[in-house]
């Protein structure tokens, strides 16, 4: 667990298995995450010892509580009989303990279970609020969609309801021009129908007029 997660990360740099770079670049301004590294890999301090130890596979791990990136870690060095009990995050360690007193070493080792449960909550804290941020963002990048859609919805809109509206006025004048142009049909349809009506009552008195002088001329 605590042996396999960090060694593996801790003794590629310890033993100089990351390659060399490929040109020389211009030095950095040390962090102070690389100045905790150096002396964690520092041979002459607790830290490293336990992590040369790890790396021999000399310790065995007894106990290793983990909260969020943080953990509290309790090893036993079986050659010497004594306890090492680290405090870590991650694959760094914070603090480790040596001790030949299994008595002392388990009441560290739960004074670090402690220390790691607060400081998981900062950090769990601080990932919930990153979800939460996360999460909104993505609510307003939703709702900024939701609303141009929207906007192109009511503009496709009122665009139609302009050509619908310009389409109905035509159609009501047209419709009136009809209806104006209808009446007035009729109106001369009327005025034909009236006009054939006189000129065939014109034709029959002309008719009858022609036949009743022929009968008194036959008398």
């Amino acid at each position: 667990m605590l042996i396999a997660s960090v060694s593996g990360y801790a003794w590629a740099q310890v033993s100089g298995d990351n390659p060399a770079p490929a040109a020389a670049s211009l030095p950095v301004a040390k962090t102070d995450a690389d100045r905790l590294a150096g002396v964690n890999d520092s041979t002459n301090s607790t830290f490293g010892e336990l992590r040369q130890m790890m790396q021999d596979q000399s310790v065995s791990e007894l106990r290793t509580t983990y909260n969020g990136s943080y953990g509290a870690s309790l090893l036993f060095q079986k050659d010497e009989r004594n306890y090492y009990v680290a405090l870590f995050q991650g694959k760094k360690f914070w603090r480790v303990v040596k001790t030949a007193s299994d008595t002392q070493a388990g009441r560290i080792y739960q004074s670090f279970v402690r220390q790691s449960e607060k400081l998981a909550k900062v950090e769990n804290r601080r990932i919930k609020l990153e979800a939460d941020m996360q999460f909104t963002e993505r609510q307003i990048a939703a709702g900024q969609t939701r609303l141009l859609v929207l906007q192109n919805d009511a503009a496709i809109r009122q665009q139609q309801e302009k050509i619908v509206s310009a389409q109905q006025e035509q159609a009501r004048g047209r419709a009136q021009l009809l209806s104006e142009n209808a009446q007035a049909a009729k109106r001369e349809s009327r005025d034909l129908q009236n006009r054939i009506r006189f000129m065939e009552q014109q034709q029959i008195k002309l008719d009858n007029g022609v036949f009743g002088d022929s009968k008194i001329g036959k008398k």
